[in-house]
């Protein structure tokens, strides 16, 4: 059963950890309805790690890298930033 979070606002001065509140083996994310939308940055699994450019409206999903294990909550699978603006992300852990 997925468990969606409160939306994370990320924003372009630095980078938002999207850490998960229960076990799951992959996380979502996805920039939440709204008119305003922009390209964002993806890193993982620190905010150091070379970042991904993803277009506006497009998802993400963070996997856990081991065959057949999950992440615990609590984990910092990752790190958003936009590039231009504040925009709302829903996370979706399954």
């Amino acid at each position: 059963m997925p468990t969606t979070q409160p939306p994370a606002n990320v924003n372009s001065s630095s980078f938002t950890a999207i850490v998960t509140t229960s076990h799951c083996k992959t996380v979502i994310v996805r920039e939440a309805d709204q008119a305003a939308t922009t390209d964002y940055l993806v890193a993982a699994p620190t905010s150091g790690s070379g970042p991904t450019t993803m277009p506006a409206g497009s998802t993400f999903t963070f996997a856990h890298p081991g065959p057949g294990t999950v992440f615990a909550p609590g984990t910092t699978v990752g790190f958003l930033k936009t590039v231009n603006g504040s925009v709302s992300f829903d996370v979706v852990e399954q």
